[in-house]
């Protein structure tokens, strides 16, 4: 189990005490990559920061965030499997059969991966589900970006599946001379990823904005 669980009497790691270091900060008014500070991205730290606001007095909060991501990382593996088999029993038992390869990430509790694996796992279905149908779905395209933008934002060594997939799909449309759903795929990935990493430079450029308006009013 995870080791912010409420029963545990283990210390968190040393990464994720880092962390939970810079969303405690961040609550008493210091700003992100300026008076703290780690080499992670910044959806990590807003995850830190949600869960310690659910629970201000303990880790709680992040471990009930945990358990949302175990159900989204679940449920995911539920569609995939979907793609496959059309009985739902054998849906759901490789769908919690397949939990067991990724219990390492839960077991040690607030990994920058167990965040990170829902947005993989639910991309990974919208391009099989593409592969298989053929079939362009503009949301699942758009989403598909998103997820590795806000995956890119959690730590940027985690976008290895987009990095397979799309130059698959690519040279796959290319050679087919399907320019049309190519561009609409360029498009609708590319306005997802953009997306996501434009509103989060914009709210840290906002954030590191104010304080220095209130350092300047301090001042005076």
């Amino acid at each position: 189990a995870s080791t912010l669980n409420p029963w545990s009497q283990k210390l968190p790691h040393l990464d994720s005490a880092v962390w939970l270091r810079c969303a405690v900060g961040m609550k008493q008014g210091e700003t992100l990559y300026v008076d703290v500070w780690d080499h992670k991205g910044p959806v990590l730290f807003a995850i830190q920061y949600l869960g310690l606001t659910l629970t201000p007095h303990s880790l709680t909060g992040i471990w009930i965030l945990e358990c949302l991501c175990i159900f989204m990382l679940l449920w995911s593996f539920y569609l995939i499997a979907g793609l496959i088999s059309e009985r739902r029993l054998v849906c759901f038992l490789a769908s919690v059969l397949s939990l067991h390869s990724f219990y390492y990430f839960y077991q040690q509790g607030n990994c920058v991966e167990e965040w990170a694996l829902p947005l993989i796992s639910f991309s990974l279905y919208f391009f099989v589900k593409y592969l298989k149908t053929e079939r362009i779905v503009s949301k699942e395209i758009v989403l598909a970006g998103s997820f590795m933008g806000l995956s890119f934002l959690l730590n940027g060594n985690l976008v290895a599946v987009w990095l397979c997939f799309v130059p698959v799909i690519g040279i796959k449309l290319i050679w087919q001379k399907k320019w049309k759903e190519l561009g609409q795929c360029i498009l609708y990935f590319g306005s997802g990823f953009v997306a996501v990493v434009v509103a989060a430079f914009i709210v840290i450029w906002i954030i590191r904005r104010r304080k220095r308006k209130k350092e300047i009013l301090e001042e005076f």
